[in-house]
Formats: structure tokens, sequence, C-alpha cells
């Protein structure tokens, strides 16, 4: 018996001048930005940064605060945001953070990256007058050379409009903003290199929900897959499995207590229902991730046990055949990685399969033994 190694992933941002919230998360993210006025042409190379931003000949007006004012256009002597056109793939760490892919904008040839994040769903007009690093709950930030020892900035001034919950969904238009650097401390430096954006949206995210309710097959709603049909069945447009032949699965009932073999895998002993030969049988539970929820055992990721992240095998005499999952779900709970997890199975089918050492490969054996699981919870004690 051969176990699958956990693999983690694990994303970064190294050595930048100084740590500041928004850098992190899944999703995506189209960026538009337009600059207008006389930063456009006149402001670039004009690097003059001894003054803060003049706030003063107010337009705009913040909900959230009503007495900060906005100016019309940003006047200052910081140099124009060179971003133009669109940057994709900003990704969404579901807790309101949005970080862009690294990119080469500005300086030397070292990436840069940006990030937004959020404290809370609500949408409107907002000021970011008197944001902090440390302290903001609106954030936006631009890192410049990371891990060369490089540049990080803030947004001090100008006007967020949010269009849509921040925490799920990003629909965000920057107005009138300057970005100023941030010292090794997390201190903005109104004193050292800025950047003026005048606008700025950004827009996009993953806002699809795949929903299996009622479907044991085909797709999800948003890519993803709510399982495959077992033998020459074919999957029905409301998600159905019909037709053609299943096999012969000879049903068993398992024992509940799942016996923990290391921290992500489990073990129920089955000789005593006499599967194979005189040898032991046994079903086994793997996990690679602690995810938790409902999830098909025939989709996509789950049909085979290279990418298998809820995995079930039967071995039968002592390992010398094996069974993998082809069909049903699974309900997840518990922590399933640390040792201490609880199933519920519901029309669980494994079939013998081929499963090659080393790449995990699994091919399901036509004709081969099937054995499909009685409906119950399996725990550990």
């Amino acid at each position: 018996m051969t176990l699958r190694t956990p693999a983690f992933l694990l994303l970064s941002l190294v050595a930048i001048a100084c740590d500041a919230p928004g850098s992190g998360g899944k999703g995506r993210v189209q960026v538009t930005a337009t600059t207008t006025g006389a930063a456009d042409t006149t402001q670039s190379s004009d690097t003059d940064t001894t003054h803060p931003t003049s706030v003063s000949d107010a337009s705009t007006t913040s909900p959230a605060d009503t007495t900060t004012s906005q100016p019309d256009t940003v006047t200052t002597s910081c140099a124009a945001f060179p971003l133009q056109g669109s940057v994709p793939g900003f990704t969404n760490g579901g807790d309101g953070t949005w970080t862009s892919p690294q990119v080469n904008l500005v300086g030397g040839a070292a990436p840069d990256v940006a990030a937004l994040s959020f404290d809370s769903n609500q949408t409107g007009s907002f000021s970011l007058v008197g944001e902090q690093p440390n302290t903001c709950t609106r954030c936006v930030s631009f890192f410049v050379d990371i891990g060369q020892g490089g540049q990080a900035y803030f947004a001090t001034e100008g006007t967020m409009d949010i269009s849509a919950p921040p925490l799920s969904q990003l629909d965000v238009t920057l107005r009138n903003v300057r970005l100023s650097a941030v010292d090794s401390e997390g201190t903005v430096d109104f004193s050292g290199p800025c950047y003026t954006v005048n606008t700025l949206s950004l827009s996009g995210g993953d806002t699809c929900e795949g929903s299996c309710s009622g479907r044991s097959c085909g797709s999800d709603g948003c890519g993803g897959s709510c399982g495959t049909c077992s033998g020459t069945q074919t999957c029905s447009a409301s998600g159905q499995c019909q037709g053609g032949s299943t096999g012969s699965c000879t049903t068993i009932t398992t024992p509940t207590t799942l016996e923990a073999q290391n921290a992500n895998a489990y073990l129920i002993d089955l000789t005593s229902l006499n599967l194979g030969g005189s040898g032991s049988d046994y079903l086994q539970a793997e996990f690679y991730s602690d995810a938790t929820g409902n999830f098909q055992l025939g989709s996509t990721t789950n049909k085979s046990y290279a990418s298998c992240e809820q995995c079930l095998r039967i071995f039968e005499d002592d390992g010398n055949l094996q069974l993998f999952q082809t069909a049903g779900s699974i309900n997840v709970s518990g922590t399933p990685q640390d040792g201490v997890v609880s199933i519920t199975l519901s029309g669980v089918e494994l079939r013998e399969a081929d499963i090659v050492d080393g790449t995990f490969e699994t091919t399901i054996v036509s004709g081969g033994k099937c054995y499909k699981l009685a409906n119950r919870t399996l725990a550990t004690p």
C-alpha cells in the first residue's frame, strides 16, 4: 500500500519594505485604468515630493465621513501612476483581501504587486483620507520591486466608490488617489516619493457558486462537476445517471469506527465481511485537504487517486486487489488532516482499479469487482 504525500501550497510576498494589509487570496479581477489631467504629461517626470497633497477645494463627500472633502483632481508634484489598460488575475483571499499577480510596472526588474483589503461588506462612496496601513478599513497598497528591497506605497487621499460587497466581489473605482511611500516601520512618509491616480476601476472576482442539489452527475453550473456515471450509463440534462449498465455491485455494510493511521489517513477492518480470500481486507479513507462539507467522489478532482482530496479505497487480500471510488458523495466534518474526522457516505461505489505506484494514475478495470457501501456515518472515536 502506498500513500500519497500531503501537498501544501504556500504563497507569500517576501522582502518588501513593510508589511501592509491586503496581500493574499483567491479569485480573478480585471483592472482598467485611465489617467487624465496634467499628471499625464507634466507630472510623470517631475518628482519633487517634498510636500503632501493639499485636500482643499472639495467636491466629493463620503457618507462615512461627511466632514472630509476631496479635490476634483489630484494636483500634486507626485508622478502619475503608470498603470494603463488592464491587469487580469487579481486573487480573492475570501477574507476581503485582493492581490494582483506579480507584474513589472515601475521600478527595476523585480516584480511589483498591487493589493486591496476591506474589513466590511459596506458599499457606497468612502474617503481614503486618514487611512493608515496598520489600522485601515479600506486599504489600497502597492509594492514595487518585491524581493529586492523595494518600496511600499499606500493610499492616503482620494475616494473609493464600492459598488458590490467587497468581501466576495470586487467592483471598485478609485478617484483622485495619492499613493504615498511607507517606511520600514509601516508609517506613511509624506516627504517621500508618491504617485497620483485620477481614475482606476477594478472589477471581477469569483462570484459563481456551483450547486449539485438534486444532481448526481454533470456540471455544477460553475465549471465544476457533480460526479460521473458508472459503467455505460450517461448523464441526463437534469444531472441523473440513466441507461446503460452499472455492472454488478455488491452492497456491503461497514463498521462505523475509523482508526487513524496517521494525520490524514484512516482505516476500517473489513476482514470479517469475507470480501476476498484468506487475507485481510480493509477500507481506507484519506484526506488531502482540510475542507469540510459535502463532496462528490466522482468529480473531476476525486475520480483519480493522483488528484483526489477526499479518497476512499478498499484493499482485498492484504492489498493484492484494490478498489477506488467512482460514485456517490461524502460529507466531511472535523479536522480530516489532523486525526479527527466524521464522514457520512451516500450512494458510494468503489470499483476495481489499477493504481500506478509513484504517479498514482488510476484506471478502472472493465468488468472488475464493485462494492456499494451502505449509507452510514463513519467517525474516529
